[in-house]
């Protein structure tokens, strides 16, 4: 508030239903997510521990024989991508190119 600025209860009640308003809480929110995408990035990168994805089973026998399984686990995941692509159409147009997005699925 401007010094000398008296407070208004109907500029409070009526600061929603203008464009400003929502304009400043959509830059603050988005701003606000780019720090906790940056952060969260930061914190898997370099502290969190990685999950497991192979172990082994090793089983020792009699005589001497040892027995290693590698047992390979992957999780159902969906997995974001975009990537470009040309193509050839034909000898007279030349060149094709574009960009697919989507998510995969993967085993």
């Amino acid at each position: 508030m401007a010094a000398g600025e008296k407070f208004d209860i109907k500029k409070l009640v009526a600061s929603p239903f203008t464009g400003l308003y929502w304009t400043k809480t959509s830059m603050f929110g988005l701003g606000l997510a780019a720090l906790l995408f940056v952060g969260f990035t930061f914190w898997k990168a370099y502290f969190k521990k990685p999950e497991p994805t192979n172990t082994q089973n090793i089983q020792a026998q009699a005589g001497s024989n040892v027995q290693v399984q590698h047992i390979y686990e992957r999780k159902k995941t969906l997995i974001p991508f975009a990537e470009v692509y040309t193509e050839q159409k034909s000898k007279v147009e030349g060149l094709g190119f574009g960009v697919r997005v989507g998510m995969r699925f993967e085993w």
